[in-house]
């Protein structure tokens, strides 16, 4: 029988397990953001969104995502993930791209940022189908970041 991911609404105490257990390069970003508090920066995002999930699975948690309203119908999606979330490329990808659509309705245009040392999750954003613009400073530091974007489709 195929594993299933058990998907339920973040609480702020996930921030804590995700925190302890980031994918070294999700953590990196977290960093070159810049925040001093990383633990509370994960809360507040937490509490910030509109809509916030935790992925679970029976080895344990794969990640933290959500979306926030940064302007009326602009949504900023995000996601953090454990290095069980690397280990789970298809149902990870497949889950993306169902909550991504109905992200679209409220927010027709997705926009946010990713580290440009996070390869992989700048390939993968692209896979998704966000445009991928050329880095730029960003965050409290000034570090390399590329914006990244969907428009739906009118």
């Amino acid at each position: 029988m195929a594993e299933e991911i058990r998907i339920y609404s973040a609480r702020l105490s996930d921030a804590e397990e995700l925190l302890g257990n980031l994918r070294p390069a999700d953590l990196a970003e977290c960093r070159a953001y810049g925040k001093p508090d990383l633990l509370e920066g994960l809360r507040e995002s937490i509490r910030e969104s509109d809509e916030c999930w935790a992925l679970r699975v029976s080895a344990g948690m794969l990640g933290v995502f959500g979306v926030g309203a940064i302007a009326p119908g602009v949504g900023s999606p995000w996601m953090l993930g454990t290095p069980l979330l690397d280990k789970r490329p298809r149902m990870v990808h497949a889950m993306a791209r169902s909550y991504l659509q109905g992200m679209r309705p409220r927010s027709p245009l997705l926009l946010n940022f990713v580290h440009a040392e996070n390869t992989r999750s700048v390939c993968w954003l692209a896979r998704l189908g966000f445009t991928i613009h050329p880095p730029e400073p960003y965050g409290c530091l000034g570090e390399m970041f590329h914006r990244f974007e969907m428009h739906a489709d009118v």
